[in-house]
């Protein structure tokens, strides 16, 4: 192994500090590069604000912001933590032209793009709507809101909130929530919900779905499986349309596009969406969504795409869900079905999730080979800590697997030792 390697260009999560801790720990201090805002105001309330700040390296930590300043508040968010200026200057320009110039992203004074941020979500918090989850991170690409210069600002439209729908939202929903809130005349709206006898143009965002999933041919599909299993072949479905309308429609460049930003947007708006699914079948309980529950699922449609190219096998004749709530049923099957759903995991998996797997199976491996049945609760040897230790560096070189994830030796080297020692510090974990 040589002691240094050329950087691939993977798109892909590499062992440094994760992008939100790094949103998170360094954002502020790094010197406001510009803010721009586009100049949609007028279409109901609703703008898309860019905030960037320039890093010691010269590129870009970039929040992107999608602002409703009559209603609904911070709807979208979003990071990006390594971009190039030329990188960021060709998504200006690229989202300037996708506007056809009836839309432009011109730059504003800061604290401008500070004040409708905070102020749209305070005014929406206050009718009920949280902002998007994304915000969890972004906000350390602005200021603290204590160290913003409070500048009057007009939200909601005419004295009272005006909701306009988007094209993703669930208006039913939303305008319930208000009634419920406010009360009816105490808020304005402009929306199209869809009836049975409507005839509805759809954009580019819903077009993929009319070719490649069908809705007549997902319900005759469910309508083959039990009650239990149609829920999770619904759940798939909605897994699909989220990661189609991330990738518009293009399933063949999941491979490529799938890193750990994608996953935790894909995450989000799972959320979102499940959430939706509980409000509008009336669910009043206050549920958790646990990322934890449903990431198996959402790794085997990951895998299962990747693997296809695409979402046909949805509506294949063969195909059964992949339970969501109840993985012992995994146990049912026959040993080659539930090879065929290890192969479809392991595609799914992030690189970092997968190197994991592979050194804690060898770790616990070369342990039993070590002492037979008489394997200690804690290893504190040394020359046995060592030894193991770089028996898994060799077999990861050997299996090429430490170029895909490591740029030099010494990277490789810290982040076995971490998670071989922590292994044998509680082995009663592992065995």
């Amino acid at each position: 192994m040589s002691k240094k390697r050329k950087k691939k260009n993977t798109g892909r999560l590499t062992f440094s500090l994760k992008p939100s801790v790094l949103v998170k720990k360094k954002a502020r201090s790094y010197p406001i590069h510009e803010c721009r805002i586009t100049n949609a105001g007028a279409e109901g309330g609703k703008y898309d604000i860019i905030v960037a700040r320039k890093k010691p390296n010269g590129d870009l930590i970039v929040g992107f912001y999608l602002v409703d300043t009559w209603c609904l508040g911070l709807k979208d968010t979003f990071f990006r933590h390594d971009m190039t200026i030329n990188d960021y200057e060709e998504t200006i320009e690229s989202m300037n032209e996708q506007q056809f110039g009836a839309v432009s992203a011109e730059t504003c004074d800061p604290n401008h793009a500070f004040n409708l941020i905070y102020g749209a979500i305070e005014y929406a918090e206050d009718i009920g709507f949280e902002p998007h989850k994304g915000f969890e991170v972004t906000e350390y690409i602005l200021p603290d809101v204590e160290d913003v210069e409070f500048v009057e600002t007009e939200f909601g439209k005419d004295g009272m909130p005006f909701y306009v729908d988007g094209p993703d939202d669930n208006a039913p929903a939303i305008i319930a929530k208000l009634e419920k809130k406010l009360g009816q005349g105490n808020f304005h709206f402009l929306t199209q919900i869809p009836g049975p006898d409507d005839d509805l143009e759809f954009g580019p965002a819903s077009n993929w779905r009319e070719e490649l999933l069908p809705q007549a041919a997902i319900d005759i599909k469910a309508q083959s499986f039990s009650e239990e299993q149609r829920l999770d072949y619904m759940l798939h479905v909605v897994v699909a349309s989220l990661i189609g309308d991330m990738l518009d429609g293009e399933f063949d460049e999941l491979e490529e596009a799938y890193d750990e930003d994608f996953l935790d947007d894909l995450m989000t708006d799972l959320e979102s969406a499940i959430g939706e699914m509980w409000e509008m079948e009336g669910d009043t309980q206050q549920r958790e969504f646990y990322p934890g529950d449903w990431k198996p699922m959402v790794t085997f449609m990951i895998g299962k795409i990747i693997l296809t190219g695409g979402v046909g096998f949805l509506l294949d004749k063969d195909f059964k869900p992949f339970s969501v709530l109840n993985l012992a049923a995994i146990e049912d099957l026959t040993e080659k079905e539930q090879m065929e759903i290890a192969d479809i995991l392991t595609a799914g998996m992030l690189p970092t999730d997968l190197i994991d797997g592979v050194v804690i199976n060898l770790t616990v491996g070369l342990i039993i080979k070590q002492y037979g049945d008489s394997i200690p609760d804690r290893i504190s040897d040394k020359a046995v800590k060592e030894k193991i230790l770089q028996e898994i560096i060799e077999l990861l070189t050997e299996e090429e697997l430490d170029s895909k994830l490591f740029e030099t030796e010494e990277e490789l080297e810290d982040y076995c030792r971490k998670v071989v020692f922590d292994i044998m510090e509680d082995l009663g974990k592992y065995l």
